[in-house]
């Protein structure tokens, strides 16, 4: 949990590093008058992936116990779906009975 937010804060990182050259195209648009709209968007979805790579490594970073444990007991539960109550598959205990 905590690794994959450390993960997500880089990402955030190396995107935020391409916003000089989007806010450049984009300032230069301002400057004669005619901002493009796929410089608009550009940027947006720029802003957004950044938001979005910080909000989620946060929440992975503050709930990552619970995340593990939620990840742990689902696997846990597959792998006890052949298990009986006492521990012993159905196939053991077939076997021992003929």
């Amino acid at each position: 949990g905590e690794a994959t937010g450390l993960w997500l804060i880089f990402n955030a990182a190396l995107d935020a590093s391409y916003l000089p050259r989007y806010i450049s195209r984009y300032t230069a648009g301002l400057k004669y008058g005619a901002v493009s709209g796929e410089a608009r968007r550009d940027l947006a979805f720029l802003l957004l992936r950044i938001v979005f790579h910080v909000v989620v490594a946060v929440l992975l970073i503050l709930h990552a116990e619970r995340v593990l444990s939620w990840l742990v007991k689902d696997s846990v539960a597959k792998q006890n779906d052949g298990r009986d109550q006492d521990g012993s598959s159905v196939a053991e205990k077939g076997a021992g009975t003929a």
